[in-house]
């Protein structure tokens, strides 16, 4: 077996303080490491986060430009729409006045018609009645 070093009294204290400077130090050292990673961790985490809240504003400007363009073109929709059902309006108006005006002529017509063909019997008639008469006598 070995023997105990053995150390005087003076040099011990030296020794351990040494000891003791050398454990104070490598406490250190790891609170610095724990520190220093945690720095790094820390900012890890904000660089990530503000590449997450960058791509988040990207993405919601990209929504909120295809959301106006959507708008936009609803509301070209709703004029064009508008503009074609008072278009439609005006022109059930002016067909149902026409189909009225149409039906007034075709009433002035037949009645011309009428009277033609009525004048045209009495003068056949006439003319027949006369030309009877004219063999009988």
């Amino acid at each position: 077996m070995s023997s105990p070093v053995v150390i005087p009294h003076y040099l011990e204290k030296d020794y351990l303080q040494n000891l003791n400077d050398r454990f104070k130090d490598y406490v250190s050292r790891v609170r610095q490491m724990r520190e220093q990673g945690q720095r790094m961790e820390t900012a890890n985490f904000m660089n990530t986060t503000k590449i997450l809240e960058d791509e988040i504003m990207d993405l919601k400007n990209m929504y909120e430009r295809q959301l106006e363009d959507l708008r936009n073109k609803l509301d070209e929709v709703s004029r064009d729409r508008t503009q074609h059902q008072l278009s439609a309006a005006k022109n059930g108006a002016l067909a149902a006045e026409l189909q009225d005006k149409y039906e007034k002529c075709l009433f002035i017509v037949v009645k011309i018609l009428c009277t033609i063909i009525y004048d045209l019997y009495y003068k056949y008639l006439s003319f027949e009645f006369s030309h009877i008469c004219l063999l009988q006598s």
